[in-house]
């Protein structure tokens, strides 16, 4: 868990221009993922927009297994 002396890294996407949000007529979209840099865990996750339900759940697996933030970019989808 991250103390309030380490450092994040906070990354954030505008997803309102996505095929699948411009699809579904949502003006707002966006995904921001917050990784811990001294151990690269994913502390945090919010996603708003279409099928935010089981994007989250992909990352509530990641924290859950305590994958690396590292490790996501190996999974195929």
């Amino acid at each position: 868990m991250a103390k309030d002396s380490d450092k994040c890294k906070v990354i954030f996407r505008d997803r309102s221009n996505w095929y699948t949000s411009r699809k579904e007529g949502m003006e707002f979209a966006a995904s921001k993922v917050i990784i811990d840099e001294a151990n690269d865990h994913v502390m945090g996750v919010h996603i708003l927009g279409p099928n935010a339900e089981e994007a989250i759940n992909i990352f509530a697996l990641v924290m859950w297994l305590g994958l690396k933030a590292s490790d996501i970019k190996k999974l195929v989808f």
